[in-house]
């Protein structure tokens, strides 16, 4: 075999492998750049935003949880050291700052408790009974409102008042409020009752 034949063959080899072998070659180079592009377009792309939990029974930032809750509330119940007692509770979107609400508590207590009655005008004996009210801003946090005094209106017989009060949705038509009292001679418990709406 002469030189020319042999470099005829070269040539002849080189082309069958480069019409078999080329098109694989062709597809992972693209199929590279490809994949190059995606990654490029993937970190380009401003990351998606992650869909906020829920509101915590308390997220101190929402009050979408709260929504529901403008309304008129009462309910009775037996306080330690203060008798049977009937709190109404008036609670409204704050006009003024939206994200807030306000309050309107009316906390009126009957005392069972020997020596706890006088005597009125009329002969008949009458409970020592002093609505207790005032009232409250709050916001929404860890799951409930949670309310500030922004001023007194009335004060227990003790001379007790109001000073600090929080709600917490109880079920689907009930809130439990949870309140405190001070500014008096008596110590006064926590207080706390279930209340069911009565008007919006």
């Amino acid at each position: 075999m002469n030189p020319k034949q042999k470099k005829f063959l070269w040539i002849a080899g080189i082309a069958v492998a480069v019409f078999y072998f080329a098109p694989t070659f062709i597809n992972s180079a693209r199929r590279a750049a490809y994949l190059r592009q995606q990654e490029a377009a993937r970190m380009a792309k401003p990351p998606a935003q992650q869909s906020s939990p829920l509101p915590a029974a308390g997220d101190a930032s929402s009050s979408t949880s709260f929504e529901n809750l403008p309304g008129v509330w009462q309910g009775v119940g037996p306080l330690p050291g203060q008798g049977f007692c009937n709190l109404r509770l008036e609670l409204r979107k704050n006009t003024q700052q939206p994200e807030r609400f306000s309050g309107f508590p009316v906390l009126v207590c009957m005392p069972v408790m020997p020596g706890s009655v006088q005597r009125g005008a009329t002969g008949l004996v009458l409970p020592q009974m002093s609505p207790l009210s005032a009232v409250l801003t709050g916001t929404g946090k860890d799951g409930s409102i949670v309310f500030s005094v922004d001023k007194v209106i009335g004060r227990t017989a003790n001379g007790c008042a109001l000073t600090s009060l929080s709600v917490t949705p109880f079920g689907t038509d009930q809130i439990a409020v949870e309140w405190q009292e001070g500014n008096c001679d008596t110590q006064q418990q926590p207080g706390q009752i279930l209340l069911r709406r009565t008007g919006k």
